[in-house]
């Protein structure tokens, strides 16, 4: 999901499989990314630190220089989400920030 200008969470794509939506993840911010302006990649979860931590390795692979912050998913979000949610925050190249 991506949240769009208006505030909407808009789907984007399919994945089959748990490891694959990670991989999907981290490629598809490596398509938006502007490492220059990017002082830092958010990571958020809601209760699935394997998983993080796995997003996290495959992030460093491919940004070994920009410092990655992870945090759990709060309970407001977190109650409308559900155990397993991941957010990814950064500075997108039109200047944006992307989750």
């Amino acid at each position: 999901l991506h949240v769009d200008p208006l505030g909407k969470l808009v789907p984007i794509d399919k994945c089959m499989g748990r490891k694959s939506s990670l991989n999907w993840l981290v490629n598809k911010m490596a398509e938006r990314i502007d490492p220059a302006a990017c002082k830092a990649i958010f990571l958020n979860n809601a209760y699935c630190q394997k998983d993080s931590d796995f997003t996290v390795a495959k992030i460093k692979e491919k940004f070994p220089d920009i410092p990655v912050e992870t945090a759990l998913i709060g309970p407001v979000i977190g109650a409308h989400s559900g155990p397993g949610t991941m957010a990814l925050f950064f500075v997108s190249k039109d200047g944006r920030a992307e989750n």
